[in-house]
């Protein structure tokens, strides 16, 4: 039987005398009875995803530690004001 290429048009021929015949651009072939087989079903056990755990030198889990935090000594005031000067100056 000729490789039929995909989305061709084919004419099944179905007897209870000959069975089942494919008919295609003017030929016909016998075919062969194709089961699909059946799946297997993984149990939720299987698909049940296990939880990342970074080792312990990783950064996401300790890297808050290794940077030095930054404290500014300025009070709210000081830098409201600042920013005034900056910003709402007459030249700004």
């Amino acid at each position: 039987m000729p490789e039929i290429p995909k989305k061709s048009k084919i004419t099944v021929i179905i007897s209870t005398s000959v069975g089942i015949k494919a008919e295609y651009q003017g030929n016909v072939y016998e075919v062969i009875n194709f089961i699909k087989p059946k799946r297997k079903h993984e149990t939720k056990q299987n698909k049940l995803k296990t939880k990342y755990i970074p080792p312990d030198d990783h950064y996401f889990k300790y890297g808050h530690d290794k940077f030095k935090k930054v404290y500014f000594d300025e009070s709210y005031e000081e830098v409201l004001s600042v920013l005034e000067e900056i910003f709402l100056s007459k030249y700004a």
